[in-house]
């Protein structure tokens, strides 16, 4: 490695130690669901930081290395703008659930769930890679668990993925009476490969609080108890946004 080291010229050298110190920094600790613990290339905060220094690094070397700093600057706003997160404006009325993700509504069926209390209704949302991928939850509840499924990594646009792919599923409670019981799941996609969920089991969350977010597509789908007085607000095939579009409302 020193003779590799040595046999760049001092420009080159210089670049490639401080984009490695950059990777470095850019380190983070994860803590999944199962306890384990892992480090990951930190992307939003580190692309930024390798496109800047690059910019500086070639300029100083007399712009031999210009090009390989576009390249990297390319990079870093793709990845700025795929873990945007824009404000939100939740909505306060009685009763709502809000969306727990952004992206195109692909199901809405009635299943059977026993978390939920029997009869229950599904939302099946579709994020694309032009959504944002911020999850939030559908309204003030307490997390009750997590339950983690290993699974393939299906296309996320097919029904089956909603079963067969590795998942999250974040249980939750209502705080205020009559403490409903739902489930936000967190499926991956062909592409998305990693679940990322920040809460856990006795944490209080806000209606349209940030919990998480699955990386390059994905699938949400939200599980509510099916009863008197709920009405479904939204349609198959409509845009929802997280956090602010109302999927559902209890008038009871």
């Amino acid at each position: 490695m020193s003779d590799f080291y040595q046999a760049l010229p001092p420009e080159g050298a210089k670049i490639l130690l401080v984009l490695f110190l950059s990777f470095l920094t850019g380190l983070e600790r994860e803590e999944h669901h199962a306890g384990s613990e892992r480090y990951s290339f930190g992307g939003v905060r580190t692309f930024p930081l390798i496109g800047l220094i690059g910019y500086a690094m070639a300029f100083l070397a007399g712009g031999q290395f210009l090009g390989v700093a576009v390249g990297f600057a390319v990079v870093c706003g793709l990845v700025v703008w795929f873990f945007r997160n824009p404000r939100r404006q939740v909505p306060t009325v009685s009763g709502a659930v809000v969306s727990p993700a952004d992206g195109k509504i692909v199901t809405i069926e009635e299943v059977s769930d026993e978390f939920s209390g029997g009869r229950a209704i599904c939302v099946g949302i579709f994020l694309s890679i032009f959504d944002v991928h911020i999850n939030r939850i559908p309204l003030r509840a307490r997390v009750i668990g997590l339950r983690y499924k290993r699974g393939k990594m299906l296309n996320a646009l097919r029904p089956e993925s909603a079963r067969e792919n590795e998942q999250l599923a974040v249980r939750i409670e209502e705080e205020a009476p009559p403490h409903r019981r739902m489930t936000v799941r967190q499926i991956t996609g062909q592409f998305a490969r990693r679940i990322v969920c920040w809460p856990k089991p006795g944490d209080v969350l806000n209606a349209g609080e940030q919990f998480g977010m699955i990386k390059l597509g994905s699938r949400t789908e939200l599980v509510l108890p099916c009863e008197t007085g709920l009405e479904i607000t939204v349609k198959v095939g409509e845009k929802v946004l997280a956090g602010t579009t109302i999927v559902a409302r209890y008038r009871n």
